[in-house]
């Protein structure tokens, strides 16, 4: 089974590597929405943010990801992902 899903980029965040000490950009992708009835808590939230996908990823220079911008999550099949950003052509 395939999935596909619009997703935008929650946070982003500097880490590093934890065997090479190399900096690293970690990019969290979800939704934001109010919480589904079982995951209420004591106190009202309107919105959260589901992380979806968590990528850490070695870029170098200025980070390509900006908080909020949309992106297309695919999943084929045999597990393939892919990752476009919405409003751009390949």
């Amino acid at each position: 089974m395939s999935y596909s899903a619009e997703l935008q980029v929650l946070s982003i965040s500097q880490a590093a590597d934890i065997i090479t000490g190399d900096p690293l950009y970690q990019v969290a992708f979800g939704k934001m929405g109010k919480p589904a009835a079982a995951f209420q808590s004591s106190t009202p939230m309107n919105k959260i943010a589901s992380n979806l996908l968590v990528v850490f990823a070695p870029l170098e220079g200025e980070c390509p990801y900006k908080a909020g911008s949309k992106w297309r999550l695919n999943v084929s099949d045999d597990g393939e992902l892919t990752l476009q950003r919405k409003g751009k052509k390949r």
